[in-house]
Formats: C-alpha cells, structure tokens, sequence
C-alpha cells in the first residue's frame, strides 16, 4: 500500500525537520559558549576535554544542519 502525501505536506516536514536542525545548533553553539565561560571561571581537568566534546557536537550539528538544507 502506497502513501502519497501532497506537496504541502511534505513542505511541512521539511520545515519543520529544518527547524529543528537548527535550534539544535544554536542550541549547542550556546552549551559551547557557556562552557568555555564557566571553564575560565572554575578550571578543572575535563574543561579541556568537555570543550573540545561540545565543539565537535556544534560542527556536526552545522554540518547535518546544512547537509538536509541542500538535500531537502
């Protein structure tokens, strides 16, 4: 059995689907941020370690970010 969905509804999920890409990068763009702030005031052996964790997660989040705006 075949779904055929209009093409309004699939507009939808992809914007949708782009929305939530994208709060999810400000989202760790702002956890990176507040990190990197709260290492400088309370320095600790995982600072180093948690901020490189959170810039990985901030570039792939960028990264999938611009790959479903390309491919949606």
């Amino acid at each position: 059995m075949m779904i055929n969905f209009g093409p309004i509804v699939l507009l939808t999920i992809k914007i949708i689907i782009l929305s939530l890409l994208f709060f999810y990068s400000i989202f760790a763009w702002v956890a990176w941020r507040k990190v990197k702030f709260l290492s400088q005031v309370v320095e600790t052996e995982v600072s180093p370690v948690l901020i490189f964790i959170l810039l990985v997660n901030l570039f792939l989040g960028l990264i999938l970010f611009l790959t479903a705006l390309f491919v949606l």
